[in-house]
């Protein structure tokens, strides 16, 4: 049996990677709110630089991007066309990832989903 301070040191590694985590799906979440609601709106050059911000964050945090969009569809309080919005992308984002990698990779978004 292991002494208390090595759990300690472990329970503290894991709550950091934890709290890590959750900040980068907050910090995901407060840029794709106003990103989903630039690209619902009539400004051509704000519609374009949300597209351009999602293309990138899809690239850069792909796990993070899909949370969030998960996270809006499932936020009540954020409007309907939002949260619309956020399902259309997702549901993009599911299938030109099971178009890619194939069938191989319907286990991991069916992970992402469960």
């Amino acid at each position: 049996l292991k002494p208390w301070p090595f759990w300690r040191q472990q329970l503290a590694r894991s709550a950091d990677a934890l709290f890590a985590r959750d900040r980068r799906f907050a910090a995901a979440m407060a840029e794709i709110v106003p990103m989903l609601r630039a690209l619902l709106g009539t400004d051509n050059a704000s519609r374009s630089a949300a597209e351009s911000s999602f293309s990138e964050a899809r690239k850069q945090q792909p796990a993070a991007t899909v949370a969030a969009l998960f996270q809006a569809i499932a936020e009540p309080q954020l409007e309907e066309p939002v949260r619309e919005q956020a399902a259309v992308l997702l549901r993009r984002e599911c299938l030109s990832k099971l178009r890619d990698d194939g069938p191989a990779c319907g286990g991991l978004v069916h992970g992402q989903i469960s």
